[in-house]
């Protein structure tokens, strides 16, 4: 397996840096195992600056969902990934009031766009 990549839960996740965030950000991606071979962005992981570590940043939430679920740190790449994939499966429980705390939702004039909608779930995991 690549060194860009790990396996959890038989799904395979791959990292790459962020273009626009600098090469202390990696943008972390679900590598659909179908025809399509699409990958999914569920989220990132950038270096934390004060020791070794990663700060992980989930794809709906972001900072607020990290810290408020306690996985905003994470001491390796393949634990940042396995608090992503947490965050990421748990997405579709997220209430109305969730989305709202969180930020999701936001105004544009008299609509409402939910900045969740139209993701790609991750699989849940299967005992």
């Amino acid at each position: 397996m690549p060194r860009n990549s790990c396996e959890i839960d038989g799904l395979t996740f791959v990292w790459s840096p962020s273009a626009s965030k600098g090469p202390a950000s990696l943008g972390v991606f679900w590598r659909r195992a179908d025809a399509s071979g699409e990958q999914v962005e569920i989220g990132r992981l950038s270096k934390w600056r004060l020791g070794a570590g990663w700060i992980v940043l989930p794809r709906v939430g972001g900072r607020d969902r990290a810290c408020e679920a306690g996985m905003g740190l994470s001491r390796t790449r393949a634990g940042g990934v396995r608090s992503l994939l947490s965050l990421a499966r748990s997405e579709a429980t997220l209430t109305l009031f969730d989305k709202i705390r969180l930020r999701i939702l936001r105004e544009e004039g008299d609509a409402i766009r939910d900045l969740s909608a139209g993701l790609v779930p991750i699989p849940a995991l299967v005992a």
